[in-house]
């Protein structure tokens, strides 16, 4: 992703949080909500004017899909303003929310209390998945039949009856983040075909998708559809022909495409290094280079082509420097060799690749 523009109007000496955060949004939000502000106003106090959702992710650990979520929230709260190109974040506005006071008196007995209120911009989807009491998922099946029908089919795709968490997950989907009834059940059935059967992991995808406002079956089959090419794409890279993903081989396989956000091209770049490097390691050796570009903040092939040119700079620096004069002793008599450390360092990946790899190929 590009560098965001940041924008603040607070302009302190040190990493303050201000006591109206603290009252009113600290103790109420989610935590990594919490984390992503108090990172951009220490931005902010620093003077920083280039920040990327990348690199705010990676200081606190969270996944760029919890970095948007959280921008998404403090924008409805009216603590940042995000702009947009082309659906692309170019800038976000770090904001102080102006309070509008509402002055009251109130008599209780013979004393006077003084009342004041800062009125703040609603939330229209809470932050935190609400928690459901046995009781509470009784009522709700009770008063839409559809939640049974959900149910049923889930326990039936993921294999098991459900319990508590599972019922309250499950019912969030639709409750909290608004998906409807049929592309939950898309959703239960894309992931178990897939061989994801943990709530936790259902659960991530449908924040996803609420997130990209799929809310309709439509959007959902396309949404599954680029996925599963996605899948055949790499695979067929990997010279791995039309066989059906595995789940190690899916695990992969999102981690580049969801975690590290990576462009399907990128992807295919390093699965084409791959195949001429070590094409018995596909899956682990390809990680190794996509991995190193997400470090390298890789963005674009324009991105892997500056980066190839800077090593091979640094390489033809570096075989300069190794280069001696003859040494004058005695008893040095022999032609010194020159090593090819490049295909040694190769040959040394290959055997580790070979030994740890895990479903390999033949």
């Amino acid at each position: 992703m590009k560098s965001i523009v940041f924008h603040s109007q607070l302009n302190t000496q040190y990493t303050l949080i201000p006591n109206w955060f603290i009252d009113s949004y600290m103790t109420s939000s989610n935590g990594d909500f919490v984390k992503v502000y108090i990172l951009l106003l220490k931005y902010s106090c620093n003077f920083k004017e280039n920040i990327s959702t990348d690199e705010i992710a990676d200081s606190l650990n969270l996944t760029i899909s919890d970095v948007k979520r959280a921008f998404k929230y403090w924008e409805q709260n009216g603590l940042l303003e995000v702009s947009t190109a082309n659906s692309i974040i170019s800038s976000i506005s770090l904001l102080t929310p102006m309070p509008v006071e509402s002055n009251s008196l109130s008599v209780e007995g013979n004393s006077l209390s003084f009342e004041s209120s800062m009125s703040m911009k609603p939330d229209p989807l809470p932050d935190k998945k609400p928690s459901y009491s046995n009781e509470e998922i009784a009522s709700m099946t009770d008063e839409k039949p559809l939640y049974k029908d959900l149910i049923y089919i889930t326990g039936k795709y993921l294999g098991k009856i459900l319990n508590q968490n599972d019922l309250s997950t499950l019912i969030s989907f639709h409750d909290w983040l608004g998906l409807p009834f049929e592309v939950i059940e898309w959703l239960i059935e894309y992931c178990a075909s897939n061989n994801h059967r943990n709530m936790r992991y259902i659960e991530k995808v449908a924040l996803e998708w609420a997130d990209l406002g799929i809310d309709s079956l439509e959007k959902a089959k396309q949404q599954t559809e680029v996925f599963n090419k996605s899948y055949f794409s790499i695979k067929k890279a990997l010279g791995l022909g039309d066989k059906n993903p595995v789940a190690f081989e899916i695990k992969f396989m999102d981690k580049w495409l969801k975690d590290y956000a990576f462009d399907l091209s990128i992807i295919l770049e390093a699965c084409n290094r791959t195949m001429m490097q070590a094409p018995s390691a596909s899956f682990q050796y390809a990680d190794k280079i996509l991995s190193h570009w997400k470090k390298a903040n890789v963005h674009t092939l324009k991105d892997i082509e500056l980066l190839d040119k800077e090593h091979e700079s640094q390489k033809s620096s570096s075989k300069a420097g190794i280069k001696k004069e003859p040494s004058n002793n005695k008893f040095i008599n022999f032609e010194q060799r020159e090593y090819d450390y490049d295909s040694i360092e190769k040959k040394a990946m290959q055997m580790l690749l070979k030994e740890n790899t895990e479903g390999g190929y033949k």
